[in-house]
Formats: structure tokens, C-alpha cells, sequence
């Protein structure tokens, strides 16, 4: 099948636009593709990695942090080839690009640190029998596995929840009065 567009070359790619309920179906090849801003793995991608990071030093904070001359003492990659790659040359450029990099990690992930994930909700029993029967459980597999350590604080934490529970047991029967 031949490019659509310009009827010459191959076509390596099919494009579909939907815009206001209007389809265009189009066979590109991939000049014709670059041309109409169309992208797939044959083509030049949208997204430059080279330009996230030489973006990192436009603000005026961050360009004397980033400094293009560095060069790694372990393969001789400099920053500016990593800039324009997006590709280090071994392990050890991230210690010597470190400053340089804190401001990217910074705005890909909002840190320099890792810390990794969070969750906003986590699972809690709906009710103290459930997490009495769940430390139960665990107590016998301590136990059974002879880790008595571990065994001794989920009997401490059965009890106090025992407690817990017959304190609300107390509570409730006195307002029910």
C-alpha cells in the first residue's frame, strides 16, 4: 500500500483522527508521517528526551547548578552528551552528575529522594473481632515457627484490644441504662 499523501513511498503507517465526530483514516509513509506530526516507533517520537533534560536548566537557579563541562572520570561521558542523548555512558555518572540532577528528579518527581510509594488508605479490620481473629492467626504461625518474640507482642496486642473491646462493651451497657 502506498502513502496517502504523497502516493510514492511506502506506507509503514495507518493513522486514525477522531475530531468532532469526524474520522480521517489515513496510510503514511514515514516522511509524509513526520510531515503531518504523526508518530509511532519507525518515525521520530513526540517526546524528546534530550529537551526534558535541557530543560531542567532554563531557569536562571538551576543553570549555575548545571554545569555542561562536567565529565564523568569513569567513562568520559559529559553532561552536555548526556543532556543531548538522554543516556549515560555507566553507573557511576549519577554520582558525578548528582548536583546537575537533583533539579530534574525534582520536577519528575517532586524530590530528590526516593521514598517510595504511599498508599492514602489502608486496610484496617472493620472491627475489633476481625482484628482479634487476624492476630489470633499470626500468634499461631509464630508460635508453630517458634518465633516467641513475635508471639508474645500479638498476645499483648490480643489483650489490649480484649480490653479495648470490653471498655466499649462497659460504656455501651452503662448508656443503655
Amino acid at each position: 500500500m502506498f502513502c496517502d499523501v504523497c502516493g510514492k513511498n511506502q506506507a509503514i503507517i495507518y493513522y486514525e483522527e477522531r475530531i468532532n465526530n469526524k474520522v480521517r483514516k489515513m496510510h503514511l509513509c514515514s516522511e509524509c508521517a513526520m510531515k503531518e506530526g504523526v508518530s509511532n516507533a519507525a518515525t521520530k517520537p513526540f517526546f524528546n528526551i534530550s529537551d526534558l533534560f535541557s530543560s531542567i536548566c532554563e531557569t536562571t537557579a538551576d543553570k549555575e547548578i548545571c554545569d555542561t563541562k562536567q565529565v564523568c572520570n569513569n567513562c568520559g561521558t559529559t553532561y552536555e552528551q548526556f543532556i543531548e542523548a538522554g543516556l549515560f555512558g555507566c553507573c557511576q555518572c549519577y554520582s558525578y552528575f548528582e548536583r546537575s540532577l537533583q533539579p530534574l528528579f525534582r520536577r519528575i518527581h517532586g524530590a530528590t529522594h526516593h521514598i517510595g510509594k504511599t498508599y492514602s488508605v489502608t486496610f484496617q479490620p472493620a472491627n475489633k473481632a476481625e482484628q482479634i481473629n487476624e492476630l489470633n492467626e499470626k500468634l499461631q504461625q509464630a508460635v508453630a515457627s517458634e518465633e516467641f518474640e513475635q508471639a508474645a507482642l500479638f498476645r499483648d496486642q490480643i489483650r489490649e484490644l480484649r480490653r479495648q473491646s470490653d471498655a466499649e462493651d462497659e460504656k455501651a451497657d452503662d448508656n443503655a441504662d
